[in-house]
C-alpha cells in the first residue's frame, strides 16, 4: 500500500459542494459551465475512461454542434493547462487529464478527490463503530463530514450523468451523520447525540434510523417524555408522507421507552448498516485504508485538504 500523504495532494478536485480545483494548494480557474461539466463528468468516472461520444452527449445533449469534438478537445486542453501547468508549459505529456483510447480519464494523485477521501473515512468509521471503537469512529466521522461544503456536484444537479453519484454520496453522508450520533451515544456524549440526531431528522424526516437515534439519545439524557414525543412525531410523519407504519426498531424502541426499560432501549439501538452505498473501483486508488491506528496520518491529510479550500 502506498504511504499516506502528509500534506495536500499536488492536484485536488473538490466535488462535495461547488466544483473547485487546486494545484499545489492554489485555486485554479476551470472556465465556464461546459468545461466544468467535462471535469465533473471525468470525476464521476472515478479514474475510468469516458469516450468522446459520451462526453459530448453528457455535456451538450441534443444541442451538440457539429464542431463539438473540436470544442471538447479545446476544453481538455484548457483543463490540462489548469491542472497540470508545468507539463503543459514544457510541452510534455498530460498527467492529469489523459487520453485513454477513444476517450479521456482523470488521473488524480492519492487524496486528489475529496469524494474519495470522504468515502474512505466514512467506510473506516463504520468499520470502527461496528468493532466498538467509538472514539476512533467519532474522529474519522468528524473529519469526513467536515469535507462537505454543500450538496455534492451542486454545479451539475440538472445533469443526468451526475445523478447516480450524487445519490450515492448523499446516502453515504446521511449514514455518516447517523453514525456520528451513534458514536456519541456509545461515548456517553448525549448532548452531542441529541443535537446531531435532532438536526438530521429535521432535515431528513423520513429516515427511521435518525428518529431511533434521537429517541434513544433523549431517553439517555433523562428526557423520557421528549423521547416518546419524538417517536410519535416519527410515526405521524411516516404515515402522512409515506402511508406507512414505523418499522420494528421504532416500535420496539417506543415500547422500551414507555416501560423505562434501559436494557430494552440499548437492545434496539440501530446498528450501522453492514453495507455502505456501492463504491466503484478506482483506476488510481486512494491509499487511506486501513486507517485504524493511523488516525494522525488521516487527520493530517484531511486538515491539509481543508486548509486549502478557496
Amino acid at each position: 500500500m502506498a504511504p499516506v500523504p502528509s500534506g495536500p495532494p499536488p492536484v485536488l478536485v473538490r466535488v462535495l459542494g461547488a466544483l473547485t480545483a487546486e494545484v499545489d494548494g492554489v485555486a485554479v480557474a476551470l472556465g465556464g459551465p461546459r468545461p466544468r461539466a467535462v471535469l465533473a463528468r471525468l470525476a464521476v468516472a472515478d479514474g475510468r475512461m469516458v469516450t468522446d461520444d459520451a462526453l459530448i452527449e453528457d455535456v451538450w445533449g441534443d444541442e451538440a454542434p457539429r464542431t463539438a469534438l473540436l470544442t471538447l478537445q479545446g476544453y481538455v486542453s484548457s483543463l490540462r493547462k489548469a491542472l497540470d501547468p508545468a507539463n503543459a508549459r514544457a510541452g510534455l505529456g498530460a498527467r492529469v487529464v489523459v487520453r485513454d483510447g477513444p476517450g479521456y480519464a482523470l488521473c488524480l494523485p492519492p487524496g486528489g478527490l475529496d469524494a474519495a477521501v470522504f468515502t474512505t473515512l466514512a467506510d473506516e468509521a463504520r468499520t470502527s463503530l461496528g468493532r466498538g471503537e467509538a472514539e476512533t469512529a467519532a474522529r474519522l466521522l468528524d473529519d469526513a463530514l467536515a469535507l462537505w461544503r454543500g450538496p455534492a456536484y451542486v454545479d451539475c444537479l440538472d445533469r443526468e450523468f451526475a445523478a447516480p453519484e450524487i445519490a450515492r454520496l448523499t446516502a453515504l453522508r446521511h449514514g455518516a451523520t447517523e453514525d456520528r450520533a451513534a458514536a456519541a451515544l456509545v461515548l456517553g456524549d448525549h448532548t452531542r447525540a441529541v443535537a446531531t440526531a435532532e438536526a438530521h431528522t429535521r432535515e431528513h424526516p423520513l429516515r427511521e434510523r435518525g428518529w431511533a437515534l434521537l429517541a434513544a439519545a433523549l431517553y439517555r439524557s433523562g428526557r423520557q417524555g421528549d423521547a416518546s414525543a419524538a417517536l410519535r412525531t416519527a410515526r405521524r410523519i411516516l404515515a402522512d408522507e409515506l402511508g406507512a407504519d414505523p418499522g420494528p426498531v421504532l416500535v420496539a424502541l417506543q415500547d422500551a421507552v414507555l416501560r423505562r426499560d434501559d436494557a430494552g432501549v440499548a437492545a434496539v439501538l440501530p446498528a450501522p448498516p453492514t453495507v455502505s452505498p456501492a463504491r466503484r473501483h478506482r483506476r488510481v486508488p486512494v491509499p487511506l485504508t486501513p486507517t485504524v491506528g493511523r488516525e494522525d496520518d488521516v487527520r493530517a491529510v484531511v486538515d491539509a485538504l481543508r486548509d486549502h479550500v478557496p
